[in-house]
């Protein structure tokens, strides 16, 4: 079964990404990532307690599965395994030592900016010690050397679980994304989205056949690479190569190495992404309402388990997304030196308005969700049946306003009343984010060397400044439109 659920999924994210649909991941703002990898973490710190104490946890799912681990954890915590205890304690301690202080120190007197391999240093170690001492603690016991041989999924499974792999896709990817996003950011590069879903669709249609599990990113092991200095996809390389090696040659040596010492290991790893806590008081000071997409992530997550919380994170982001772009920043306007050239008034002393006349400023698109007060007043004036005619209206307008119209209508009419509303409203909905995503933007130029600027293709007046480009984003920035601004 897992194989035919590798193929299955690989199959979808290769076809989402020929078909360029990592789009979507413009949805997963910052503050979502950033709160969905923070609450990731403390699963895999959950994961870990059980390895760090000895004790066998039973593994929940579902929602508060984080909450039956913990009360089952401190149940049986007078049955944990004091030697285990002991040992991943020492090692956490001694780890930290080098992340926090050692490591720095150690650059400082050899010249090389390199971290020193503390986590290989404590694999050998305990390794040894464990041969030779013995103790009552549990190790890795026996790993299979040798590949195995490829064979065919049982296709017979393809019935039952064709639909039920399409959202464990969609998770695999985003937690995929997200990982990658994580590290992108703190290290300054770029992630391509479609790439990513080639990628990890290409390696679960072929590890399938070799009896695989599903390939998704690690979270806990991601953090230790980066944690041991691994930047580049050449860490990557090496890490295939070791694997490798121990499987053809050098697995009989690591069957003593105690899983406390791992588990300790990816505990510390994890420490930098729980540091993204704090991340929360900025994006509250930036914006509230941005803030509250952290926080809303971060709670679905911790108490309804990672593939609901984010399904929760996502469409509470695009809640906020819809709510911004009704609500743009709005200006009166007025004359500068009674010139045409028009100005916000509690921007510029110097701008006076025009008298018997008010010029309005509405900074962001207009679409059916910010205007429907004047759509309300318009059908009001009109017979039920004429308002077939505001088609024409609505295209010469704007094309995009026209289409929900048409399709709206169509949908009504073919799919009934019901069906039709639904599918106009959906509609309606992927239009409005299409739009909040592509703004119209100006560059900006001075009238005369003063400090009025204005866009420099409406007036002939306007002047570019020197060695400066000042551009102007009409329209609310956030994290659906970020890139098309960076770009």
């Amino acid at each position: 079964m897992a194989s035919m659920i590798a193929l299955l999924i690989g199959i979808y994210q290769l076809l989402f990404g020929i078909f360029r649909m990592g789009f979507v991941s413009v949805y997963m703002s910052e503050q979502l990532i950033s709160s969905f990898i923070t609450a990731s973490s403390f699963y895999v710190l959950t994961s870990q307690i059980g390895y760090m104490s000895g004790l066998h946890l039973h593994s929940h799912s579902g929602p508060l599965s984080l909450f039956h681990t913990y009360k089952e954890f401190f149940g049986s915590i007078s049955m944990a395994n004091t030697i285990s205890l002991l040992v991943s304690l020492i090692c956490i301690a001694i780890l930290l030592l080098f992340k926090l202080y050692l490591n720095d120190k150690l650059k400082q007197w050899t010249k090389l900016n390199i971290p020193f391999p503390i986590e290989l240093v404590l694999v050998v170690g305990s390794t040894v010690m464990t041969s030779f001492f013995k103790p009552d603690i549990e190790t890795v016991g026996a790993i299979a050397t040798g590949l195995p041989s490829p064979i065919s999924p049982e296709w017979s499974l393809l019935p039952k679980l064709w639909l039920r792999c399409i959202p464990l896709a969609i998770v695999a990817y985003a937690i995929t994304y997200s990982t990658g996003k994580t590290f992108a950011t703190k290290h300054n590069y770029e992630i391509n989205s479609n790439q990513e879903l080639l990628a990890i669709g290409t390696t679960n249609i072929f590890s399938s056949f070799f009896s695989c599990l599903p390939t998704a990113a690690s979270l806990s092991r991601s953090a230790v690479q980066e944690a041991v200095g691994g930047r580049t996809q050449m860490a990557s390389i090496v890490n295939s190569a070791g694997i490798l090696f121990v499987l053809l040659f050098f697995g009989q040596y690591l069957e003593n190495l105690p899983n406390c010492v791992l588990a300790a290991i990816i505990c510390v790893a994890l420490k930098t992404l729980f540091a993204q806590i704090f991340d929360v008081y900025r994006y509250c000071r930036v914006n509230k309402l941005d803030g509250s997409i952290w926080i809303v992530t971060f709670l679905a997550v911790i108490i309804l388990n990672v593939d609901i919380g984010l399904y929760v994170g996502l469409a509470y982001s695009l809640i906020t997304l819809i709510y911004k772009s009704q609500r743009p920043k709005t200006y009166l306007l007025g004359s500068i030196d009674k010139s045409d050239v028009y100005v916000p008034l509690k921007k510029y002393a110097s701008a006076h308005e025009v008298n018997a006349i008010k010029i309005y400023q509405f900074c962001g698109p207009l679409h059916f969700a910010n205007c429907v007060l004047a759509a309300i007043i318009c059908v009001a004036l009109k017979t039920l049946f004429a308002q077939i005619f505001d088609v024409y209206r609505y295209c010469r307008v704007n094309k995009l306003d026209g289409s929900i119209w048409i399709v709206t209508f169509l949908a009504v009419i073919i799919l009934n009343v019901d069906i039709g509303l639904y599918v106009g409203l959906a509609y309606s909905l992927i239009t409005l984010i299409y739009k909040s995503q592509r703004p119209k933007t100006y560059l900006l130029g001075s009238i005369d060397k003063s400090d009025v600027y204005v866009p420099l293709k409406k007036y002939a007046s306007a002047h570019e400044v020197n060695a400066i480009k000042i551009y102007q984003f009409c329209g609310p920035l956030h994290f659906a439109n970020v890139e098309y601004f960076k770009k």
